[in-house]
């Protein structure tokens, strides 16, 4: 492949991006080339093939500058996967990874002269489409895009990306490094980074208590929007909270829609919207929820791409949770080949953000919506104790002894125990036998303490609870 292209015009370096569409390695590099490569090739080393794309598509040795790769064009490059979805046309595969957090500078920095943006202000992004049986050097891109992430991307978003970003300043500026999280933040992540040996921890500002080295990354759902061939289906299917050119948050947004339900039973909210329907039915709380934010659809655009699930919480008159909170039924074969760092339980639980609906029952039986906040798992909760639980299920399991999984006694946090339909509703074990589908729940009583550490450190003047 020859290399005849301006290394200081972004347009020139898009050109010959542009000649890898709809090819793969295999087609554009010499025999010479491939030759080198195949016999190097490592699938499982996260960043190898877009080292492969750097050195051979763009003569560039990789390397872990905080400048961009094209330092005198500002632009970045990036190589990502997609994979095919029958129903969604091209999804990504993971969060798109935008460089290392550096704990010493961030808490120096301001957004408009970050670090963050020296690098990622524009990113040429090669997508190529990974599939699992073939050689990379056979992977073929589907979509090269440039992008300007203060132009191309809606002021709503822009906004969001810069209160994530501060978010995780603040958080680092405090000595709070350690307890960063994907959940911390909407659009703009800090995913962990590095091994999961002790020399993937470093020293932090502010504070003795090592971190885990982290990187910023725009989450898988969100890249989803960016990938997404299709905008007119995307609109078809999700409602909006904000208007894409007002530069709004979500969390603003969402307080000042809810502020005025605050108080109220079910039966004056739904009078209040001009809305009627029976309080029996299995999605009345959502669809009461999203008639709330004003969305009529079952998808709301931000939510989704944020990872944000809304939930619904009933509280007694003590202020306890009528009942725990479920997740997903569990793969009782699937958890036994998973580690940690990579398990579902962890990533439901660190990469997803709540936003917990809270009512509350009156004296007279009166249901009444009493807040509303948006809420992920504290870092030391995640590690200590639904990693106990996750490491003892798997424990059990390989005992053969799926039936009999960590009840609510076990841990302050959570538990597991059956969420099938009924008693026939099994699910296939790694010993042979078929067991009763049972799931992860976030204990009531823990539940109950979340909502009063969230009253106790509650800000109005921001509107991010209620």
């Amino acid at each position: 492949m020859t290399y005849d292209f301006d290394r200081t015009s972004k347009t020139s370096i898009k050109a010959h991006a542009d000649k890898l569409l709809y090819k793969a390695l295999r087609q554009v590099l010499s025999d010479v080339q491939i030759k080198k490569i195949e016999p190097k090739l490592n699938k499982k080393r996260k960043g190898h093939f877009g080292d492969i794309v750097e050195k051979y598509v763009f003569d560039k040795e990789p390397d872990n500058s905080p400048e961009p790769d094209f330092p005198e064009a500002k632009l970045e490059l990036k190589t990502t996967p997609i994979k095919k979805s029958s129903r969604k046309g091209f999804i990504s595969k993971e969060r798109l990874v935008l460089g290392m957090i550096d704990y010493d500078t961030i808490i120096h920095d301001k957004w408009k002269t970050s670090a963050f943006l020296k690098k990622n202000a524009h990113l040429l992004i090669l997508f190529y489409l990974f599939e699992e049986d073939i050689s990379p050097l056979d992977y073929k891109f589907r979509l090269i895009k440039l992008l300007d992430l203060l132009g191309d991307l809606p002021a709503a978003d822009i906004v969001q990306i810069q209160k994530d970003w501060e978010t995780i300043a603040a958080k680092v500026t405090a000595g709070k490094a350690h307890e960063l999280s994907e959940g911390d933040t909407f659009y703009l992540g800090a995913c962990t980074k590095g091994a999961t040996a002790e020399k993937s921890y470093r020293s932090q500002p502010n504070s003795k208590v090592p971190a885990k080295s982290r990187a910023y990354s725009l989450k898988q759902n969100y890249l989803n929007f960016i990938v997404a061939e299709n905008k007119a289906t995307i609109e078809k299917e999700h409602d909006a909270l904000i208007s894409e050119w007002v530069p709004e948050t979500i969390e603003s947004i969402v307080h000042n829609k809810l502020k005025g339900f605050i108080g109220l039973t079910t039966t004056e909210i739904e009078k209040k919207l001009g809305r009627y329907s029976a309080s029996s039915s299995k999605s009345y709380y959502a669809d009461l929820a999203r008639a709330m934010l004003s969305a009529k659809k079952k998808k709301i655009a931000e939510f989704e791409k944020a990872n944000v699930t809304m939930k619904t919480i009933r509280l007694k008159k003590s202020g306890t949770p009528k009942e725990s909170m479920s997740f997903p039924a569990m793969d009782y074969i699937g958890i036994m080949n998973e580690e940690w760092d990579e398990s579902t339980l962890r990533d439901q639980l660190s990469e997803n953000k709540f936003l917990f609906l809270i009512y509350k029952y009156d004296e007279d039986g009166s249901l009444r919506f009493n807040k509303y906040m948006f809420w992920n798992m504290p870092y030391a909760d995640l590690e200590e104790h639904a990693r106990k639980v996750w490491d003892e299920v798997r424990t059990r399991i390989a005992a053969h002894r799926a039936n009999d999984l960590p009840g609510i006694a076990f841990n302050p946090v959570c538990h597991a125990r059956p969420h099938g339909r009924n008693k026939h509703d099994k699910a296939p074990t790694p010993y042979g036998t078929m067991v009763k589908k049972q799931s992860f729940w976030l204990n009531a009583s823990y539940i109950r303490e979340q909502i009063k550490k969230d009253s106790l450190t509650r800000h109005d003047a921001v509107g991010f609870h209620c």
